[in-house]
């Protein structure tokens, strides 16, 4: 039986992690006939990747397909992979044994190097380089694809540096695609420009180290198991090279990254920003050499994207792993908004924005947990059930390894904020009723109609006075025009640190599901919380004075879980998604009715006189 396996599409990265599928579909077929066809003739770099496999009897272009005779197809041309990858962040070695639905035992990547070959690279490297110099190590100056490209400067940059820091070595600098002149050598600098694939193949197969970006030339040095740093913007290093035995990866933990280059619009800042000094420590570890002093060992990062109350929810599990490693440093890493709000925690050493991380050091335990907690279909990497039926506070604890019997969730709340929002509301009588008027979400902003409504509800019914929080949007843009008597109006007016140290003040919390309702959850604040796309149990399960009304909306619609956007998600969804939720606000939050806040308000502030209140 001939077999024909065609990959028509992308370029020498794909064609390798083709190639451990091409491995399974010979030893499943053993007796047949392997015929690989790709992009391109003969003397191409694609048939150099595939020329001397030992599972291919036969590599052909699409001229002479009509040559043989196939028994059996596999089409990798298709464009599937882009699409299993852009959901699942699955690296693509495994997409691959996916389409073809085969299982695979060994995930190495292939490729042979000739003895002539590497013959002729070894005298190349006797001619060029002195005998005290031949610790080689390779960088990719360019790639294909200006999306994943360091910048030559900092390649060169990191040239010299590598040179001059470690005086037994030498740097190869290879560029790919068309470059017009042949860059200069400097002392112990040389550049490779011009050469076919093969040959560029054998002058890494010498290199002890091989710098790149996500390139074709990145997984030709997995293939020749070379110890690897690859640097890493837009696209999750994971999906590289996690089966490349001595494979590490340098990148800046963007709150934004891996986007899979669909966001930025040509702004790399992910990539641009990396600095030297990061990349030449991955590759002094390599090498077995301490470019700077490390951190204690037992030093431990956590990387956390998100808002407050992801923060706060996760603070409990930092606590528990700090008792638990006691001789443990903690350090976390957050936007830089939030940092006022977790920095002098007693558990954590510092914390700092992701911007700093690479200004830190060298950490011994690093947890990234930017997407941990949200599955695939708003690009993170938690299982599905486990999102949408375990609370987010006991995920946490399970990325950490800790396990918490009595939770307690942490924020700072800052003195002289607290003073501010005091004399803020001097002239206001007690007590003081905060309601999060305006979200940055506009399916958990409380419709504009019940706002008026819980203002009239916390005056007239419960003679309290009222604090608007929050921020305008274009869905709740007439918020910060409301002015009435015993009604502070902030919208728009305060700073994290500022809304907490409201909140901290004030005698009750009204809150659609936001930071604000775990601000006072953590504070011990008697809160209610308004819920529709998210159970309130997997949100405030664990927080003694919260309480919860929740949406009563047909089962198609809630809860979402915030996926409403997925192919998945049921026609209805999407329906009162689109008509209802950018305009009128979404449906959910539209179904609680005020008389249903109100009886859990009068629960939450038993010691008051309440008007109104009935039987």
């Amino acid at each position: 039986m001939t077999i024909l396996i065609s990959r028509q599409t992308g370029g020498i990265g794909d064609i390798l992690c083709l190639t451990p599928t091409i491995r399974a579909i010979k030893e499943k077929y053993h007796s047949s006939v392997i015929v690989c066809t790709t992009l391109g003739y003969s003397n191409s770099a694609l048939f150099d990747i595939l020329n001397h496999n030992p599972w291919i009897d036969k590599v052909i272009s699409v001229n002479e397909l009509s040559d043989y005779k196939f028994k059996k197809f596999y089409n990798f041309g298709t464009g599937k992979e882009l699409e299993i990858e852009a959901k699942t962040g699955a690296n693509r070695i495994d997409i691959f044994a996916e389409l073809a639905n085969i299982k695979l035992v060994d995930k190495q990547t292939i490729y042979v190097i000739t003895n002539k070959e590497k013959t002729w690279a070894k005298a190349w490297i006797k001619e060029k380089i002195s005998s005290e110099k031949r610790r080689v190590i390779g960088i990719q100056v360019r790639t294909t694809s200006s999306k994943r490209d360091w910048g030559e400067e900092k390649s060169l940059l990191l040239a010299f540096q590598i040179v001059n820091t470690w005086k037994n070595t030498s740097v190869l600098l290879f560029y790919e695609g068309l470059v017009s002149e042949r860059p200069k050598d400097y002392p112990n600098i040389h550049c490779i420009v011009g050469f076919p694939l093969y040959t560029v193949a054998s002058l890494m197969n010498e290199c002890e180290c091989f710098v790149a970006p996500d390139s074709g030339l990145l997984h030709l040095a997995g293939a020749l198991k070379t110890k690897i740093v690859g640097i890493f913007g837009s696209i999750d290093p994971k999906s590289r090279i996690s089966y490349y035995q001595n494979a590490k990866s340098v990148s800046l933990y963007y709150p934004c990254s891996p986007c899979w280059e669909n966001v930025c619009n040509g702004n790399h800042e992910c990539m641009e920003r990396i600095p030297v000094l990061s990349v030449i420590q991955k590759v002094g570890e390599h090498l077995g050499k301490t470019l700077v002093s490390k951190r204690n060992n037992n030093d431990i990062l956590v990387i956390r994207r998100g808002g407050i109350g992801d923060l706060i929810l996760l603070s409990n599990a930092l606590r528990a792993l700090k008792e638990r490693q006691s001789k443990s440093d903690i350090y976390l890493a957050v936007l830089s908004k939030w940092v006022p709000l977790f920095k002098g925690l007693p558990f954590l050493k510092d914390v700092f924005s992701f911007e700093e991380i690479n200004q830190k050091g060298i950490f011994g335990t690093v947890y990234d947990l930017r997407m941990a907690v949200e599955p695939p279909k708003i690009g993170g990497k938690l299982d599905w059930k486990l999102y949408t039926r375990k609370p987010r506070s006991d995920n946490f604890e399970d990325l950490l390894g800790v396990k918490v019997k009595n939770k307690k969730f942490d924020v700072i709340v800052n003195n002289k904020s607290v003073d501010k929002m005091r004399e803020k509301l001097l002239g206001l009588k007690l007590p003081i009723i905060s309601i999060l008027a305006g979200a940055d979400c506009y399916f958990r902003n409380i419709p504009y109609e019940l706002v008026l409504s819980l203002i009239d509800m916390s005056i007239y019914r419960l003679n309290a006075s009222v604090v608007l929080l929050g921020t305008s949007r274009e869905w709740c843009k007439y918020l910060n025009t409301i002015e009435r008597s015993k009604v502070l109006n902030l919208i728009n007016k305060t700073s994290p640190e500022e809304l907490a140290a409201m909140i901290s003040l004030s005698n009750l919390i009204i809150a659609p599901d936001t930071g604000t309702a775990h601000i006072g959850g953590a504070l011990g604040k008697p809160t209610l919380v308004m819920v529709g796309n998210v159970p309130f149990d997997l949100r405030y399960a664990y927080y003694p004075t919260v309480r919860g009304v929740e949406a009563k909306v047909k089962p198609g619609c809630v809860p979402c879980h915030d996926a409403l956007s997925s192919k998945e998600d049921s026609l209805e969804a999407k329906k009162f998604f689109c008509e209802h939720g950018l305009i009128s606000g979404a449906p959910c939050l539209k179904s609680i009715k005020l008389e249903d806040v109100f009886e859990e308000v009068v629960n939450l502030s038993k010691n008051w006189k309440v008007r109104g209140r009935r039987n």
